[in-house]
């Protein structure tokens, strides 16, 4: 079992990892079940600022926020050194997005903790 900013290297660089509640498949980067980063089109990482505090982007603007926990939060923390933050999807999509990354957890044998 990796640790947690081992996790947030592997997904900088672009492999898998897993740890008890942070996993990547090397594009996307998960807290528990819930999508918290991306690789981007244009092959950059960003991070949707699941915490407590509104932050700003590299250009300066604010960026909304959304708190989900404080675990969460602390993945999101170590997610922004490697990723450019953004702001979280609104609620309709992070329900699509959070159910989709449950089915992919449990197809790499991540327990389902949705009970």
């Amino acid at each position: 079992m990796m640790r947690n900013k081992d996790v947030v290297r592997a997904w900088a660089q672009g492999r898998p990892g897993q740890s008890t509640n942070l996993w990547t498949n090397g594009s996307d980067l998960y807290s528990y079940e819930l999508k918290i980063g991306f690789t981007g089109e244009d092959g950059l990482k960003y991070v949707y600022n699941y915490t407590a505090k509104p932050d700003r982007n590299w250009m300066g603007n604010r960026v909304e926020e959304k708190f989900i926990s404080q675990t969460t939060s602390c993945h999101v923390g170590l997610a922004k050194k490697v990723g450019y933050i953004c702001s979280p999807p609104n609620e309709r999509e992070t329900e699509a997005r959070a159910k989709e990354a449950q089915e992919r957890a449990v197809a790499i044998g991540i327990p389902d903790r949705s009970i």
